[in-house]
């Protein structure tokens, strides 16, 4: 059964031309839906954030061994010599 020139389940000439010029149109949604392309935009400088954070924390983290590796010898110090002191008295 044709309907307007279309075989059953198929679309004719001028309709698949009409459809391939507004699915390539919509493609892109960020580049036609201005809501769509603003959500892009914060998933992105959420990205960006997420990966600054990440360096931070890294940096921080690694700051905060060195800080306690640099101070243990001092406290280890410091209690021998309490405990000497205690020893003494």
């Amino acid at each position: 059964m044709e309907l307007g020139g279309a075989r059953e389940l198929e679309l004719s000439r001028r309709a698949r031309a009409l459809f391939a010029d507004v699915a390539a149109k919509y493609q892109n949604l960020a580049a036609v839906d201005k809501v769509a392309n603003v959500a892009l935009q914060v998933e992105e400088v959420k990205g960006v954030m997420q990966n600054n954070i990440n360096a931070v924390l890294k940096v921080r983290t690694r700051e905060f061994f060195v800080e306690i590796a640099l101070h243990r010898p001092a406290r280890q110090a410091n209690s021998r010599k309490y405990q000497s002191m205690e020893r003494e008295n």
